[in-house]
């Protein structure tokens, strides 16, 4: 909220195209007035050399020029990428309805007739700027959304992985035990973990869903991601947590819980000042 009311407050720039340079004088004097920068455009070629090098918060567009009218020039700007966001509100002579519906079709956000009435014109101006702040505002939110979604899948995914191999391996051990409660505990903590990651899982699912992205699949060489983790925890690898690792053990994992998983829950039962080697067999 506090960001938005800033944007709103800061000084907007305005283009103004019209191929009647008294008109963008008017119009230029009257919005002026209220603290919005004035960017002028006596032609559509000109308003794209002007929109080249900087593009304004809302264009008020004549929509009969000589050479290329407002209808070509609202088209051309709709297929830039970088100009497509911005508002458009036509400006004619003409209460004709059928140009009014084919100025809106366009891609233009309001239909203002000339002569214009002061008030209200200052008024949509006001009103589109402030849609437009509010949108860019929600496509800000969804990328800082896209953004958390990463840092999940990459730290959470791998330390629940960790978590649930500790899990695993604490549950295979309690086998051997004679105490049923302790048997019972470590199952509930391994079922627990394993619910928590298909939770992750099941959350990422249907973000990736919600934004319309695709997963590309490709090979993995193992030998390099794990080579990678394991640069990543040399420094940890020095100060480790305690604990061992029985020789002889063997613990395997499913290869989705990632190299990076499988070096954590090695140095964590790797003695201090002690090496620790992970490897890939093959069955």
């Amino acid at each position: 909220m506090n960001a938005t009311t800033r944007e709103a407050e800061a000084t907007d720039c305005l283009m103004i195209v019209d191929d009647q340079e008294a008109n963008i004088e008017i119009l230029g004097l009257t919005l002026g007035r209220l603290g919005f920068e004035i960017l002028p455009a006596t032609s559509g070629e000109h308003a794209l050399k002007v929109l080249a090098g900087r593009a304004p918060d809302l264009i008020l567009l004549d929509l009969h020029m000589p050479d290329m009218d407002g209808f070509e020039l609202c088209r051309r700007i709709k297929e830039n990428p970088a100009w497509a966001e911005i508002p458009i509100i036509f400006l004619s002579a003409s209460d004709d309805k059928n140009l009014i519906v084919r100025a809106l079709e366009s891609g233009g956000m309001d239909y203002v007739t000339k002569p214009f009435d002061k008030p209200e014109l200052i008024s949509r101006v006001r009103t589109h700027l402030m849609l437009k702040t509010a949108r860019d505002h929600l496509k800000r939110l969804a990328q800082d959304r896209e953004e958390l979604l990463g840092m999940i899948s990459h730290y959470l995914q791998n330390h629940l992985a960790g978590i649930n191999m500790s899990a695993q391996l604490l549950h295979n051990r309690a086998q051997d035990s004679t105490d049923p409660k302790l048997r019972l505990m470590a199952e509930n903590i391994c079922n627990s973990s394993n619910q928590m990651q298909a939770f992750v899982k099941a959350l990422l699912a249907n973000a990736i869903a919600d934004l319309g992205l695709s997963i590309k699949l490709q090979s993995v060489c193992l030998f390099e991601a794990a080579t990678r983790a394991v640069q990543q925890y040399e420094d940890r690898a020095r100060h480790p947590s305690g604990g061992y690792l029985d020789r002889g053990r063997h613990l395997s994992a499913d290869a989705r819980c990632g190299s990076d998983g499988l070096v954590c829950l090695a140095q964590s039962y790797t003695v201090a000042r002690r090496v620790f080697r992970l490897g890939i067999l093959t069955r």
